[in-house]
């Protein structure tokens, strides 16, 4: 069910995708209780529907508590728990709320440089961190790391989930280039191909 979720938010079908993640989490916390790897998995999954759709608030509520759970079982510094970090560093971009946006992109980061191989998650949040940095008018600093994860998750975009990801992060670094005034660059990466 919660594959099928996921396929299903891929597809930008959130109406079916919510239906079906959150039978999947409730099935879950019953079956497998709260902290076990595989509720938190779908808890994300279903979060990250309530984000895409625009249902801020209960994102929010989810991803505050996925991400306390991470961080108990796997800790400050796992994998998982940078996932979730960078989740919740994209919800925060779309709240506006770019300084903890950073902080959480930075710290995803950190983690998945130091302890993951070079992939897409790892790129993902160098974008996101780029397009918090944007947002706070720190251009110079924004454009590298987003040019450098829009690239990375290009050459690695595997599904439709990642596309839409990076079709996300090809709209910030658009946005860094209109807003810091270089058109021609804006130009340059609206007309890009996405995979």
């Amino acid at each position: 069910m919660s594959n099928l979720g996921v396929l299903y938010c891929a597809q930008r079908k959130f109406a079916a995708a919510e239906s079906m993640l959150r039978e999947a989490w409730e099935g879950s916390l019953k079956s497998l209780g709260p902290e076990h790897s595989d509720t938190l998995s779908v808890g994300h999954n279903l979060a990250e529907v309530y984000r895409l759709e625009g249902n801020f608030s209960a994102a929010d509520t989810l991803l505050v508590q996925i991400l306390d759970a991470r961080r108990r079982l796997s800790g400050a510094t796992g994998l998982e728990t940078a996932y979730v970090m960078s989740t919740l560093a994209a919800l925060r971009i779309q709240q506006e709320r770019h300084a903890e946006a950073e902080a959480l992109a930075r710290d995803s980061l950190k983690v998945f440089t130091d302890k993951g191989p070079t992939v897409f998650r790892r790129f993902r949040a160098e974008a996101l961190l780029g397009a918090a940095l944007a947002a706070q008018q720190k251009y110079a600093e924004a454009e590298p790391l987003l040019l450098s994860g829009c690239n990375g998750m290009k050459a690695r975009a595997a599904h439709s989930l990642e596309i839409a990801r990076l079709t996300e992060s090809h709209r910030w670094l658009v946005q860094l280039y209109e807003n810091w005034g270089k058109p021609e660059r804006a130009a340059e990466w609206r007309n890009q191909p996405r995979n």
